[in-house]
């Protein structure tokens, strides 16, 4: 058994300072949906600036094996920059050992959007309605709003989705549960046009004006702070650049790292993350894309 040495002591103390101010939003602002539940929003617009009506970004999430809490880190490239956490974990993949391979499995970098919506029912907390939230999703719903926006339902949707008049459409967020009992929200869907009620064109001001900034939600760290929480709770990091051992490796006294979250059916690396294994050369994020180009057009006509 290891011993508890200082060493370790000053790490986990350390690592409660980082944790601290990781987010420099309430997670409270966040909708919690809950599998059995529909809960019925309206999306808020960015009126001042459109295309940051959705946030979109990339994020790390794994237990620290050295302070058995969970850690999260925004990977750069959200912002077009170089993230030495997805580097790192390409490397333990290409390192050829089973062992190493789980743990970039553990490290995957994970996407998600934000985007501002005003509650009109959540059946499980009923002092939500009526407010402002934050819903954050993923690619099921990236897919449902896309498609209203811009793809084969725009016809019928288009800038309904964010109107709040007569002529707007509410958000039906429908959370199931699929065969493998994760959440699933496929069956999400804009609904007919309706009013929303209690609002008219004095308080919408209100709800426009209560949006949340939602590239400031999360606090975006530095190349420095991000090695070292590399250093902190990624010690098999530093295995990465050896090769593989003629003998068998000792691991008896090396702490694992293990997923955040239950293990996904098993799939190759190769499926998961074809795209991610080339993020060394990340994209740049100041240019519109395709979806924020057309949330200008849409906007520009309510």
């Amino acid at each position: 058994m290891k011993q508890f040495t200082k060493t370790m002591f000053e790490n986990i103390k350390e690592s409660l300072e980082n944790q601290k101010g990781s987010s420099t939003g309430n997670f409270k602002d966040i909708i919690k949906t809950e599998p059995g539940n529909s809960y019925i929003v309206r999306l808020i617009p960015n009126t001042t600036d459109p295309a940051k009506t959705f946030f979109h970004y990339f994020h790390h999430q794994w237990t620290s094996p050295t302070t058995g809490q969970s850690v999260r880190a925004m990977c750069p490239t959200t912002w077009g920059e170089r993230c030495s956490i997805c580097e790192e974990r390409i490397k333990l993949y290409k390192t050829g050992s089973e062992e190493n391979k789980n743990i970039a499995k553990a490290l995957k970098r994970k996407e998600n959007w934000l985007v501002n919506v005003y509650v009109i029912k959540d059946p499980k907390h009923a002092e939500n309605n009526g407010t402002n939230k934050i819903f954050r999703y993923g690619k099921q719903i990236d897919k449902i709003v896309n498609d209203a926006i811009s793809g084969e339902d725009s016809a019928e949707f288009g800038p309904a989705i964010f109107d709040f008049s007569d002529q707007g459409c509410n958000f039906r967020i429908k959370v199931e549960k699929n065969e493998g009992d994760y959440p699933t929200y496929v069956s999400s869907k804009f609904l007919s046009k309706s009013s929303v009620e209690g609002l008219n064109e004095q308080n919408i001001d209100d709800v426009y004006n209560k949006a949340f900034e939602l590239d400031k939600f999360f606090e975006k760290k530095d190349a420095e702070e991000i090695k070292k929480l590399i250093e902190q709770h990624f010690p098999n990091g530093e295995s990465a650049d050896a090769k593989p051992s003629a003998k068998p490796a000792q691991t008896t006294s090396t702490p694992k790292l293990v997923a955040s979250t239950p293990a996904k059916p098993q799939v190759t690396i190769e499926e998961e993350d074809e795209e991610e294994l080339s993020v060394a050369a990340p994209t740049n994020s100041g240019d519109k894309s395709a979806t924020d180009k057309k949330i200008d057009d849409l906007l520009a006509t309510l």
